[in-house]
């Protein structure tokens, strides 16, 4: 806490992931918000929380709050390589890291000492996006543009506290 309080963080999801409780309905479920969310996304303005982050030193991202399951904060020399692949252990499991530079035509990762990991909600494999900057947390009017930016693994652009704004899927 703030005040120097420790406080318990109980990932209940994980939890249940990691006893092996979860069923199959919990994954329909999770396909269901998942294109739900999309739709909201592309078809019309709407206000949405959204988590904004710079990857690279040109470009902002955003994402919904809701499709986040957890921030980590990393080190850069707690990342492991396995041929070209990145790792980090998070929770004693080795979690894949992306870097949005591997996929998209965006600016290079910039490397600090201390970064931060996304991991978000509804993915087969855990896994995290490498974010350099973690920007603001904002409730918005979300009005979506699809056909600025046409590339695969982009949803569209918005216009968030007046800068252009790229939504990762």
């Amino acid at each position: 806490m703030g005040d120097g309080r420790v406080a318990l963080i109980l990932d209940v999801e994980g939890t249940a992931d990691h006893a092996g409780i979860l069923g199959d309905f919990d994954r329909e479920t999770d396909i269901k918000s998942d294109k739900e969310a999309k739709s909201k996304l592309a078809g019309y303005a709407q206000e949405q929380k959204l988590l904004i982050f710079k990857s690279g030193d040109v470009e902002r991202f955003a994402l919904d709050v809701s499709q986040v399951r957890r921030i980590e904060e990393i080190r850069a020399v707690d990342i492991e390589k396995a041929g070209e692949r990145e790792f980090i252990t998070i929770n004693r499991r080795s979690t894949p890291i992306l870097r949005l530079d591997a996929f998209l035509d965006v600016s290079q990762n910039i490397e600090n000492d201390e970064m931060f990991l996304i991991i978000p909600k509804h993915t087969d494999v855990p896994c995290g996006i490498l974010v350099s900057e973690l920007v603001d947390i904002t409730e918005c009017i979300v009005d979506l543009d699809t056909d600025s930016i046409k590339e695969e693994g982009v949803i569209g652009t918005a216009i968030v506290q007046e800068k252009m704004t790229l939504f990762p899927d």
